[in-house]
């Protein structure tokens, strides 16, 4: 997931590939490393969560609902695990 700052939106992660129609070999795009292992958020979106949470000491529950309002699920539970 990616953090706009400028919209404040949310936004999925969309991979998008390529095959082959003779071999049917699939080709994917890289993705750039993950801060956190298996992890979708990307720094911005980290950064975000954090400087609401520690800096503008806003609860997760907070943050899940602004997420809801953009209309992303983001569980508390994976903000709290991050």
């Amino acid at each position: 997931m990616r953090y706009d700052r400028d919209g404040e939106d949310l936004i999925g992660v969309v991979v998008r590939g390529h095959a082959c129609r003779d071999c049917e070999i699939m080709e994917v795009a890289s993705v750039a490393p993950a801060i956190i292992d298996r992890g979708l958020a990307t720094p911005g979106l980290l950064a975000s969560v954090m400087t609401a949470k520690y800096g503008e000491h806003l609860p997760l529950y907070r943050l899940e609902q602004i997420a809801e309002r953009s209309g992303v699920e983001l569980a508390r539970s994976t903000m709290a695990d991050w």
